[in-house]
């Protein structure tokens, strides 16, 4: 039986983290690292948990691998200082804030020779492994371009008390990296090719909002000549805006969250039998059912990988790839350029 802890006990850890590590019978939640007082009476009284610990230090010595769902500032020094002890790290997206972070986070994993994985979530969705398995078969042929668009009405709208959200200081952007680096892996995960240049353009639509951006557009050229568009948004009210269309020689893939058809590709030939619609399992999508939010996530993979029996399916460079993107976005929207990748090294990198 394997022993997680957790650092950080927000809503994403609850939601996401404790029903998955529950319903895992190789792993248990057996400690959890909050600086909050009530945080750690949360997981007393409604996680059973028994170990509660206020430094994360001290935690990390009761437990065989740890999950760290901190502010995005403190992913890197959490992330090294655990993988220090020889301890496996599941770190939530984005892995850091800078470069040389990521870097970092990625040399002390190789060190300690222990399994540094990133929660790209939206890797594990069945809706969108159903969707690389489609274009993967080839019935497509060749990617010519990508739209995606991910939004809603930012993140007071399912964690209110997180506020750090909007300071740059704690957050590092706003949906550039809470909702466009799960775009751009996508992207990268579903099409196998990566950005070779990025162009982006971010504004502050609502007052109130800290001090990184709300919207944001980032147009990125993939390897091979494809563009990809990604639109992501805290300023969507009323709904929830999740959809991507790959565009293809042979055809169109939909991945719509809503129209009766969650996945279908419309294709060139036959005409009299161009359009597919593909199953996919329920549920497919992040759902709030019996008064719990279901997530999709890499909780499983990660509890295998440490187990040794799978490989870990994001390790820490699919995370830093992905986190480059995001970083050449925002460089691009602040010079008012197109970035190439890959990024030059930070000074002191």
């Amino acid at each position: 039986m394997l022993k997680l802890g957790i650092v950080g006990f927000g809503k994403i850890a609850r939601r996401m983290y404790v029903p998955h590590i529950a319903s895992n019978p190789d792993a248990e939640l057996f400690a959890v690292a909050d600086t909050s007082e009530a945080s750690l009476a949360e997981a007393e009284s409604d996680c059973a948990v028994t170990n509660v610990f206020q430094d994360y230090k001290k935690m990390v010595e009761t437990v065989d691998a740890v999950c760290v769902c901190v502010p995005n500032f403190l992913h890197a020094p959490i992330t090294i200082d655990v993988l220090s002890h020889g301890k496996p790290v599941l770190v939530e997206k984005p892995m850091a804030i800078t470069l040389d972070e990521g870097r970092n986070m990625v040399k002390a994993a190789k060190k300690a020779n222990v399994v540094l994985m990133v929660n790209q979530s939206q890797r594990f969705s069945p809706l969108f492994q159903k969707a690389k398995e489609v274009i993967d078969s080839g019935i497509l042929g060749k990617v010519l371009g990508i739209r995606s668009v991910f939004g809603h009405a930012g993140p007071q709208w399912w964690s209110p008390e997180s506020t750090w959200f909007f300071n740059k200081k704690d957050a590092g952007f706003g949906p550039l990296a809470d909702l466009g680096i799960h775009r751009v892996d996508l992207i990268r995960y579903l099409t196998g090719l990566e950005f070779d240049e990025i162009f982006s353009a971010v504004s502050h639509m609502e007052e109130g909002g800290g001090d990184v951006e709300d919207n944001a557009v980032i147009l990125g050229k993939l390897h091979g000549g494809a563009l990809a568009t990604v639109t992501v948004s805290w300023t969507i009210h009323g709904r929830v805006e999740n959809t991507v269309d790959v565009y293809a020689e042979k055809g169109t893939l939909k991945i719509n969250y809503e129209e009766g058809r969650v996945l279908f590709a419309d294709l060139e030939q036959p005409i009299s039998n161009s359009s597919f619609s593909f199953d996919v399992p329920y549920p497919y999508e992040p759902v709030y059912e019996q008064g719990q939010w279901r997530f999709f996530s890499g909780i499983d993979n990660f509890i295998d990988a440490v187990l040794g029996r799978v490989e870990c399916l994001v390790p820490g460079k699919e995370g830093l790839r992905s986190l480059e993107v995001v970083l050449a976005a925002a460089k691009a929207a602040e010079t008012k350029r197109v970035v190439v990748l890959p990024l030059a090294e930070e000074k002191g990198g």
